[in-house]
């Protein structure tokens, strides 16, 4: 059995964790504040539960940070070998929410979580982890992680926390659906230079590649925030990410380069796709970084 990600050395909590889920839990959730050590234990579970022959799902919702999909996005991936190179993987399903910060819209990301949960549960996924983003704090940390566990309905919370951050949120659950852990000793906290640099460097990733796409405005549908808007009355800044669906299927994501004379210019990673809906996003990326 593998001991964890990068081989870190697992507490005895975390196997008496592994155990629990392992023998009686199906849907747990992770909370915690950022740089809590919340992937990293993703990441132990996934591998050691796929290695007990569970069938594994991973449902990220970290829109800041995502590790198994881009910034501004939900994503839900399916293990098949706890072998598998987990930086190399993309996901199987992906929710554009277009947005590195939960607290814009609640509702969208609360939206995906659960449309990610439920892919997952149709796959016939019998562990499922989601793990969530950083936000704890506060109104709208207890308004975000409140909604979001009766929404998903986990058999089990686990809860990680340095100075009872979130007592406020835990008083919402039922203690005995709550799994506490202290932070793991491994965790590196980073500064706010590092997330935007990781969330630089998982654009550049994914568009290493890219062709430049042009679209007819007429034939596509467009979607600002999950509403329908008519893009000719609205100013779309190059650079700015969306996503390319087909129906209610995001097939992936790209960048505008131009919109004029009735015609949008993207730069994505695929070149034989017609969307018939493009989701338009919040966040900027400066294509300079992708060079």
């Amino acid at each position: 059995m593998p001991s964890g990600e990068n081989n870190i050395k697992c507490s005895p909590q975390w196997q008496r964790l592994l155990e629990e889920i392992s023998e009686k839990q199906d849907i747990v959730m992770l909370i915690g504040g950022c740089d809590t050590g919340k992937t990293t234990l993703a990441m132990y579970l996934f591998k050691n539960l796929a290695s007990l022959g569970h069938k594994v799902a991973l449902v990220d919702s970290d829109i800041g940070q995502s590790r198994i999909s881009l910034p501004g996005t939900i994503a839900t991936k399916f293990f098949k070998d706890y072998k598998e190179d987990f930086e190399k993987i993309l996901w199987d399903d992906i929710f554009f929410v277009g947005l590195i910060n939960p607290a814009k819209n609640i509702n969208l990301v609360i939206q995906g979580t659960k449309k990610m949960l439920i892919k997952a549960l149709n796959a016939g996924k019998e562990k499922i982890i989601i793990d969530t983003t950083g936000l704890v704090e506060g109104k709208i940390g207890l308004e975000l992680k409140k909604r979001k566990f009766y929404t998903v309905k986990p058999s089990l919370v686990v809860a990680i926390e340095r100075n009872n951050e979130i007592k406020e949120i835990l008083k919402e659950i039922p203690e005995n659906k709550v799994f506490k852990l202290p932070v793991s000793e491994n965790v590196r906290v980073r500064n706010r230079q590092e997330r935007i640099f990781y969330r630089e460097q998982k654009f550049k990733k994914f568009f290493s590649q890219t062709y430049m796409l042009e679209f007819d405005l007429s034939k596509i549908k467009f979607y600002y925030n999950n509403k329908k808007f008519n893009i000719k009355e609205k100013y779309i800044p190059r650079g700015r990410l969306v996503a390319l669906n087909k129906g209610e299927q995001t097939i992936t994501l790209a960048i505008v380069d131009n919109v004029s004379k009735g015609k949008i210019s993207l730069i994505t990673n695929i070149y034989d796709i017609y969307p018939d809906k493009i989701l338009i996003g919040e966040i900027t990326i400066d294509t300079n970084v992708l060079l």
